[in-house]
């Protein structure tokens, strides 16, 4: 096998994982709409913002407003506490999602989260379906299928 067909194999190998992973990523999101409700208390909240020019941490909620342009990346941390059945779970998951500019609950807030009956360890703030993150996939199989097809002319010539 020359160096051709291995990379042209090992790229349509890539191209299925990704389109895998977008549907499984989309599939998971939109199941959240389905999961079992529950109350829970916010016990830490705030919104990270990552400036793109020099990488620094902003923390000042108010920079999100005088922005005017790209640059930045508001990701909301947030981590709650729920009990089921007398046990006392903790959770940090905001959504199956890149959930960039979402705005997390206010601290020590009761707040309604949806959890997987089956595994009540899992647990989202906002239901999906969502598709940032799947597309983001998907784009990643479409440049393998790309260079699937670049690889077949290269070869043919």
């Amino acid at each position: 096998m020359n160096e051709y067909d291995r990379l042209y194999k090992n790229s349509g190998r890539v191209r299925i994982f990704f389109y895998l992973i977008s549907l499984l990523t989309l599939i998971a999101s939109f199941s959240t709409n389905f999961w079992s409700i529950t109350q829970a208390l916010v016990t830490e909240s705030e919104v990270q913002v990552h400036q793109r020019n020099n990488g620094q941490l902003v923390t000042d909620e108010n920079y999100r407003y005088r922005t005017r342009f790209g640059g930045t990346i508001h990701w909301p941390s947030v981590e709650y506490q729920y009990v089921l059945d007398e046990n006392q779970y903790e959770n940090d998951t905001f959504c199956i999602c890149l959930p960039l500019g979402l705005n997390p609950p206010v601290l020590d807030q009761e707040i309604k989260i949806y959890y997987l009956a089956h595994f009540p360890s899992i647990s989202v703030i906002q239901t999906g379906p969502h598709f940032l993150l799947p597309i983001l996939f998907a784009l990643f199989g479409l440049a393998g299928h790309l260079i699937q097809s670049l690889l077949i002319r290269l070869k043919q010539r």
